[in-house]
């Protein structure tokens, strides 16, 4: 390793850097309407984009070349050391206090899957079954942590979001935290001695993670439309009134949704494969088509189904940093061939080129439109551009989107140093073991049939070897995987453990301003008990 290199990780993980980006991160996923904007705007100067590069500038530094290849990358920031002790003192923490299930524990669960996808190491399986295990023995009912009502569940609630209104669950949360779980009990087929190993454990966790899923009943809504369905914000989760009862973002459906779909996977349930597809009729109905061949959303779906093709500077679209997750439950489906297909997925790819990766330079931009105007300050440039690791799991049907990644990390974010980040880039390598990209003609501007937009049992393209579901296939655990296996590149989405913030908070995320302010030094009388505990986080 020469000196150059060597020097690059002077800066690594400081307290004050890590207790930031938990700050950040937990304020990230706000559940209310935020990305409203001025939908008036009429246009994108040169000058608007240069003076967003100016930013972008100041938020990431000029150019560098530590790295000349990504290979070179993954070698130095060697992911194996995320795990043994490191992560044993993650699971200390969690238990301990001071470090969070969600939006922490979940993404070192997902960022095993992605290791072992891209590696086939069992090393990774055998990691992410000892979290597992610290993770469900965390749940509330297993420690007796009660909600703000005094009741107990099967879920993982917490105070951050609720304003003192006590401890509250989420589904999105149990969403994120499950579908490692479910993943894995997928995965570990692939590996008979380790099945064996397990035991009645497999169904153990099996049946303690769809109790999770079958708890968030209460918040399940079918329709609007035939066929569709959707989670909301049942009032026991969102304290404030003006949010309640309102379909849940996407990014959250996403995150219920993949969780739902791997159940289904591996235990046959035809109620959780059926509320997977209704999920995915729901997104892909308010996912725009623009004019320019890619899709665009909002951070709040529309309430009635997108029927014309739209001009992309009128969409307020939803921030890169938490639209990889929304994308995340589109990829998973197309994999197995259901709801989305190879159109969708190669429509999501045009979202990177044509929008937020436009300039194809390494410097990206915050919305997902490409629009300079939102998500342009500093603090929100870096919030949500570093949320694009997840966007490179549409590498197997367009590979220059790894590339349009790769160009950011080795540019502008030689320094980062994350696991899931990492297992993600291990995973989506163009020659990753499995790896089977498939890149056709870019998609155009036409706005699918009803035939299309109304999915069928099964899709009609896969990029590798798939294992699509059936009315009539129920998928049961054996010693040996004798289903056919899942593709080598299915989607396991998440945020980071680098922030994603939004433009406009909306009313009710106090931690936003808070991670904004304790940037700048300026910490707001009254957070001392929240300073405290992340001052405890470490890598």
């Amino acid at each position: 390793m020469t000196s150059r290199l060597k020097t690059i990780v002077s800066n690594k993980s400081t307290p004050l850097r890590s207790a930031f980006v938990w700050v950040a991160l937990i304020g990230s996923l706000t559940f209310s309407g935020a990305g409203v904007g001025n939908a008036g705007q009429k246009g994108w100067s040169s000058g608007q984009g240069q003076l967003f590069r100016q930013n972008f500038s100041t938020a990431f530094g000029q150019p560098r070349d530590d790295f000349s290849t990504i290979d070179e990358y993954l070698d130095y920031f060697d992911y194996d050391r995320y795990l043994g002790n490191g992560l044993t003192n993650a699971i200390a923490e969690m238990e301990f206090g001071s470090r969070p299930v969600m939006w922490s524990m979940d993404y070192w669960m997902i960022s095993m899957v992605e290791a072992y996808e891209g590696t086939g190491n069992v090393y990774y399986l055998e990691e992410l079954l000892r979290t597992i295990r610290a993770v469900l023995a965390y749940r509330d009912d297993q420690r007796g942590a009660m909600l703000f009502d005094g009741t107990i569940a099967p879920v993982w609630a917490t105070t951050i979001y609720s304003e003192g209104n006590g401890r509250r669950y989420y589904t999105g949360h149990s969403g994120m935290i499950t579908y490692p779980m479910f993943a894995f009990l997928d995965l570990v087929r692939r590996e008979p001695e380790l099945y064996q190993k397990l035991g009645d454990e497999y169904d153990s966790i099996l049946e303690t993670a769809q109790e999770t899923l079958d708890y968030h009943e209460r918040d399940w809504n079918d329709g609007p439309g035939l066929d569709e369905g959707h989670y909301f914000n049942h009032p026991d989760s969102e304290h404030r009134p003006q949010y309640q009862n309102i379909p849940q973002p996407g990014n959250l459906l996403s995150a219920m949704g993949r969780a739902l779909w791997m159940s289904w996977v591996v235990s046959g349930d035809i109620q959780h494969r059926d509320r997977t597809l209704q999920l995915g009729r729901y997104l892909k109905n308010r996912i725009s088509l623009a004019t320019d061949g890619a899709y665009y959303w909002e951070y709040q779906l529309p309430t009635n189904p997108v029927t014309t093709v739209r001009e992309k500077k009128s969409i307020i679209s939803e921030d890169v940093g938490h639209a990889f997750l929304t994308v995340s439950f589109p990829i998973l489906l197309a994999s197995y061939s259901e709801v989305f297909d190879q159109e969708d997925m190669l429509r999501f790819s045009q979202t990177v080129k044509q929008g937020f990766g436009r300039f194809n330079d390494g410097v990206l931009l915050g919305e997902v439109n490409g629009s300079p105007l939102r998500f342009d300050t500093v603090s929100e440039i870096r919030g949500s551009v570093l949320g694009i690791f997840g966007w490179a799991r549409l590498t197997p049907w367009d590979p220059e989107v790894y590339q349009r990644v790769v160009d950011f990390y080795l540019k502008y974010h030689s320094q980062s140093d994350n696991h899931i980040d990492n297992a993600v880039l291990i995973r989506y390598k163009p020659d990753s073991p499995g790896q089977t990209p498939t890149l056709t003609s870019t998609p155009s501007p036409t706005l699918p049939s009803t035939s299309t937009r109304t999915p069928t049992a099964s899709g009609t393209f896969t990029p590798t070897a798939s294992a699509t579901a059936t009315d009539t296939s129920t998928p049961s655990p054996t010693p040996t995987n004798t289903k056919t296996p899942s593709p080598t590149f299915t989607s396991t989405a998440t945020p980071s453990e680098t922030p994603t913030k939004t433009l406009e908070p909306g009313p009710g995320n106090p931690l936003f301003e808070f991670s904004l302010t304790w940037r700048r030094g300026e910490p707001e009388v009254g957070t001392g008990d929240l300073l405290n505990m992340l001052g405890e986080l470490k890598r």
